[in-house]
């Protein structure tokens, strides 16, 4: 079956049998309330391949029958749903009322995941190593943030006298630099000298 998450244009393809080109590919498409629709034409795409884009304008399961050169060769069903409903029929089995608000049920809750989690340290040292930074004294989460953000922000320039280290910049004041790093070919992150 095929399915879609809204309602709107979507592309049907179609291949023939036996992949044959030149066809005339057509479909009849019944809606969810058994409307029947105008003959579709399909457009060939090549080695017998062949596309139609249809407007599904409802939710529901609307019926396809498909046809080349006037014969009929398969037909099948296609569920168009509104991807919001999908969401809240879930969320509606998985929350119930507690008094004035609602919780997540026991069932939802069984397989989430339990303890103490990693401490902050660990996460500093994990992105530390990730990024390749590993010079400059004693790191906390604001110093890394702050060198990650004045990379992000694109706070750099070459160091003067050099052609192989780039000065990183505060993005507080885009003046001060608070990180140097000599590029070379034995890492993709390049030597780090955090200079804060």
């Amino acid at each position: 079956m095929i399915s879609f998450d809204k309602t709107g244009t979507k592309r049907l393809v179609y291949k023939s049998e036996n992949f044959i080109e030149s066809l005339t590919v057509t479909a009849y498409f019944w809606n969810p309330s058994l409307v029947k629709s105008d003959l579709q034409t399909f457009t060939e795409v090549e080695s017998g391949l062949y596309y139609l884009d249809y407007n599904f304008s409802v939710t529901g399961t609307y019926i396809g029958l498909y046809m080349e050169g006037g014969v009929k060769k398969s037909g099948g069903a296609i569920r168009v749903q509104d991807a919001n409903n999908i969401i809240l029929s879930k969320l509606d089995t998985a929350m119930e009322l507690d008094a004035a608000v609602y919780r997540f049920t026991e069932n939802a809750l069984e397989e989430a995941p339990s303890g103490t989690g990693a401490s902050a340290a660990s996460i500093v040292a994990a992105i530390l190593a990730a990024t390749g930074v590993t010079e400059g004294g004693d790191w906390t989460m604001a110093k890394l943030l702050k060198v990650m953000g004045a990379r992000l922000a694109g706070n750099v320039r070459l160091k003067s006298g050099t052609t192989d280290t780039l000065e990183i910049l505060d993005p507080d004041d885009a003046a001060t630099v608070i990180d140097e790093v000599k590029l070379n070919e034995t890492t993709p992150f390049g030597l780090h000298t955090v200079q804060i």
